[in-house]
Formats: structure tokens, C-alpha cells, sequence
């Protein structure tokens, strides 16, 4: 009874088609990062006289560590009907081109491409080189990624505000010198909270200075504080977690994760299917070690996928740094999506078949 007198009740309609569906959010929830939203849905229900439909509300619960779809019977006594956890979680033990053109979509601004000082594609362990990073140039798909890495339409950039818009006047591109584009947001997560728009990002300029050239891994220092030192580079981090994260977006279109299967974009360059939901890339995410996540909502909710420190040796080992880890991750949402279509984020999320969603 006290959490539920703290906890705020609002209801909205959606428009589905020509009908209206009523939506309700919870404030205040305990445990949640956010609102909790609800919809009610017909649901199979088993009771005493066997199974049969039920309307009974759905939620979509936002936690620190876990996001839970959950169902509930409206009617007393409440029962938990199901629950499935988004979050897929690796702990240690202890389209194809002829639909290119198909779809107009606004002119294209004219762009020079971006340069990374990272490990290349098709490097997995950067232990195993001699020579260190390369300074690589943007290799975006232009069918996967026409308006490159880090192009966006204004009205899709959550980092613009109203006055900045008003501003932009008609512009409807807006191209960034940061680890932001249509595919990935990706930033430092130091302390491992939810609140993520304005963290640390990696900055490059107009000039042939690649992100990430002045935060190179440095030769490791056993004397030095292992935090101290991983934090050193952060910038070369994110780099690397953006680079790695934008290739595996575009090599997974070219197998058909695109947007009408639900794929991850801001923007889905009048493709059809949910926008809106480019993955949040959290590198050395300050909430545990020894892990990494994704979280995978349905299509039109962003992807969240949160990369660890390891605390098993000094200077701590980075997994941003490691493209199989990177791409382990990112299958979590291409299996989820594919495997329960774009709106089913629980398929794959319970007994036997959570150990499947690895792509």
C-alpha cells in the first residue's frame, strides 16, 4: 500500500487503423527506471475449465538491469499470467539490393567520409596485433546506410531541441562529429545509470584528424589504477564500439536484417516498418564487470546494448575493444526480431529457447 499511493495513473488513446486503443502509463513504479506503460491485449489464460481469451493488461517494465514484457489478470485475485525478460545477458561463469531506389527519400546532403583510428573489420582479439590501430575510413553500405553513419534527419535527432530545430529552419539532414548517427548512439556509461543523451562521446573535425587519434590504447602499466587507465582512453573506445557496431548493422542487411524485419535505425528511409530505434551503445557501463547485455524491445524501441569492463586482470580487459563481443550482442536483437517478427520481444525469452537468441 505504500508504493501504490506514491505511484501516478495516466491514460492516453492510440489510433490503430480505425480504431482507438486506451494506453495507460505508471509513475513512481519501484524498481523502474521510467513509466511503466500498459495497453490490454487478449491474452490465453489457463483456468480450472481449461484454457481460454482473456483481456488482461500488458506492461513493459524498464529496471536497471533487466526490461520485463509481464501480463496480469484484471480481475481479483490477480495472477501473473507471463513473464518475459528483454534483456539477454552473457555473464562470465563465476533487403537485398534490387529494392535499392525503390523508395524515394529526400536529397541526400554531400559528405566527405568519417575516419576512425580503430582495430579494422575483420580484426576480433587486438592482442594478436603487432602494429596496433589503423586509421580506417567510413564504410558505410549504401543501401544499408545511404545517408552514411552520421546522418540523421533532424526530426529523428533526440539531441535536438525545439529551439534548435526552429534554428535549423527546413533543413531535414543534420550531420554530426560524434559517435551519433541513424544506426548507434554510442557513449561512455562510467556510472551505469539510464540517463544517457548527454554522456561523453568521441569528437572528431572538419579536419583529417580521425575520431579517436589523441586516445589510442596505451602500452598497460601494472602500477597504474586499472579504472584510471581504462578511462584514459575512452574515446578510442567508443570509436571502436561505434565502428563495430555501424559494420555489423550494415553486414546484417545484406543478410536481410532490414528495416521491414525490424532492424535498429532512427530512420527507416521510407522502408516501411517502426523507426525511432537505433541502438544506445554504452561503453565500460559503470553498473557491473565481468558482462555484457542487449536489451531488445520491440521495433520502434530503441536497442540497448551495454558493454563491461573486466576486473579478472590488471590493467581491466575492455570488451568494447573486441568485435566478437560487440557482434555477439547486436545477434541478440537481430534473433529476437527475427525470430518473433518485429512487435514480439518474447519469443525467445524464457526456458530452452533464451539459450537460442544469439543469432
Amino acid at each position: 500500500e505504500e508504493h501504490a499511493s506514491k505511484m501516478v495513473m495516466t491514460s492516453e488513446t492510440h489510433l490503430l487503423g480505425d480504431h482507438s486503443i486506451l494506453g495507460t502509463s505508471l509513475n513512481n513504479v519501484p524498481g523502474a527506471v521510467c513509466e511503466v506503460k500498459a495497453r490490454l491485449v487478449w491474452v490465453q489464460v489457463l483456468s480450472e475449465n481449461g484454457v481460454h481469451l482473456e483481456l488482461i493488461p500488458r506492461f513493459q517494465v524498464e529496471m536497471e538491469h533487466n526490461w520485463y514484457e509481464t501480463t496480469v489478470t484484471a480481475l481479483l485475485p490477480h495472477r501473473i499470467v507471463s513473464v518475459v525478460d528483454w534483456t539477454s545477458d552473457s555473464p562470465m561463469p563465476l533487403p537485398v539490393a534490387t529494392e535499392e531506389g525503390k523508395y524515394p527519400i529526400p536529397k541526400l546532403p554531400k559528405l566527405s567520409k568519417a575516419t576512425y583510428e580503430v582495430f579494422p573489420w575483420g580484426v576480433d582479439d587486438p592482442h594478436s596485433l603487432s602494429y596496433g590501430c589503423k586509421t580506417v575510413k567510413e564504410l558505410g553500405d549504401t543501401l544499408a546506410s545511404p545517408a552514411s553513419w552520421h546522418t540523421l534527419p533532424v526530426s529523428w535527432d533526440l539531441s535536438v531541441g525545439e529551439s534548435d530545430r526552429a534554428a535549423m529552419g527546413d533543413s531535414f539532414w543534420r550531420t554530426t562529429n560524434t559517435t551519433w548517427g541513424n544506426n548507434v548512439f554510442a557513449h561512455e556509461s562510467w556510472h551505469g545509470r539510464n540517463v544517457w543523451m548527454y554522456n561523453r562521446r568521441s569528437e572528431g573535425s572538419t579536419s583529417p584528424s580521425p575520431l579517436g587519434e589523441n586516445f589510442l590504447p596505451l602500452r598497460p602499466n601494472p602500477a597504474q589504477d586499472s579504472m584510471v587507465e581504462a578511462q584514459s582512453h575512452i574515446d578510442a573506445t567508443v570509436t571502436q564500439l561505434f565502428y563495430t557496431s555501424n559494420m555489423a548493422h550494415d553486414l546484417f542487411y545484406r543478410y536481410g536484417f532490414t528495416e521491414a524485419t525490424g532492424n535498429f535505425q532512427q530512420y527507416n528511409f521510407r522502408r516501411g516498418s517502426a523507426e525511432g530505434d537505433a541502438v544506445i551503445a554504452n561503453a565500460q557501463d559503470g553498473s557491473g564487470f565481468n558482462n555484457t547485455n542487449f536489451m531488445t524491445p520491440p521495433d520502434g524501441q530503441n536497442g540497448r546494448c551495454r558493454m563491461y569492463l573486466w576486473n579478472t586482470a590488471s590493467p581491466y580487459p575492455n570488451g568494447d575493444m573486441e568485435a566478437g563481443i560487440v557482434i555477439h550482442e547486436l545477434a541478440h536483437g537481430l534473433s529476437t526480431r527475427l525470430t518473433g517478427r518485429p512487435k514480439n520481444s518474447g519469443c525467445l525469452g524464457w526456458g530452452e529457447s533464451s539459450g537460442m537468441g544469439l543469432g
